[in-house]
């Protein structure tokens, strides 16, 4: 007997692999400037037709060349300039084989320049010029213009076009208010703006004097002296009587000789009041 032997036949079948597809991206912010950071966002995923996870390889140029070192989805800020296009393009990957390239640019804009604004001083009284005093910002080394306009209690003072006010324009108890608007060759930046109060400007003792200047111990000393007050306030002038230094605890325009000895020093402290604030003290 023979045996027979019959072939058998193996089918092997291979699935072939189908990339992703393309998706859309977007470039943020839309209208960046040289302080963005730009960041590639993909607003509509690629889709495999396999169902397998993608992830996304992102290629970025600058005027058409290729930014080698960048390959995150982000740009700082730093390597920006005004006026350059910058671009990037998205390639899904399934791991096996890569997609469409999808892509999206954005002009880098002119970053307006800004301003931090006080006024000095920080309490004025009515004999202070008010002097405003900016810092400059601009993120491209533009040359910054400052425009200057000057409130008060809210009403604008169009005349007052400089960052310095006199005294003589201001008065106790008013509210002044400055705005500076910076901007450069290309454009306008944010307004800022600061505001004091007019403190009352305490008056000034002036010419005091004691007479005799020559006194003897029986002799009676008599203290003067006058006052000047910035807003035209009645001034009342207060003497305070000193020995050696020490404050006698006597005050009137005369000095009694019971109060001094032989080779005392006496001199006479003149505070002046406004009715508001007292004087620097005067001798």
């Amino acid at each position: 007997m023979f045996a027979r032997c019959l072939p058998t036949l193996l089918l092997v079948l291979a699935a072939c692999n189908t990339a992703p597809t393309a998706g859309e991206v977007t470039i943020d912010p839309r209208f960046p400037d040289t302080r963005s950071e730009l960041r590639a966002r993909v607003s509509e995923d690629a889709i495999d037709p396999d169902g397998d996870p993608v992830d996304y390889l992102y290629e970025w140029r600058v005027d058409g060349e290729l930014v080698a070192d960048v390959t995150t989805d982000t740009v700082p800020p730093d390597l920006t300039e005004r006026g350059q296009v910058w671009s990037v393009g998205v390639v899904a990957s399934d791991g096996k084989v890569f997609g469409p390239e999808f892509s999206a640019e954005v002009t880098i804009g002119n970053a307006p320049p800004t301003v931090g604004l006080s006024i000095t001083p920080e309490q004025p009284r009515g004999d202070d010029d008010l002097q405003a005093q900016v810092v400059y910002q601009d993120a491209d080394d533009d040359i910054v213009e400052v425009e200057w306009s000057w409130s008060v209690n809210g009403v604008e003072r169009t005349e007052l076009t400089d960052r310095r006010v006199p005294a003589s324009e201001t008065r106790r108890g008013e509210v002044w208010e400055v705005t500076a608007r910076p901007s450069d060759e290309f454009g306008s930046g944010p307004s800022s703006t600061a505001s004091v109060t007019i403190y009352n400007a305490p008056p000034v003792v002036v010419l005091p004097a004691i007479t005799p200047e020559f006194a003897h111990t029986d002799t009676t000393l008599t203290a003067s002296a006058s006052a000047t007050d910035e807003e035209g306030d009645p001034v009342g002038i207060t003497v305070h009587w000193v020995r050696d230094g020490v404050d006698l605890g006597q005050t009137g325009p005369t000095l009694d000789p019971s109060f001094t000895a032989k080779g005392d020093r006496i001199s006479a402290r003149f505070v002046a009041n406004d009715g508001f604030d007292d004087s620097e003290p005067d001798t």
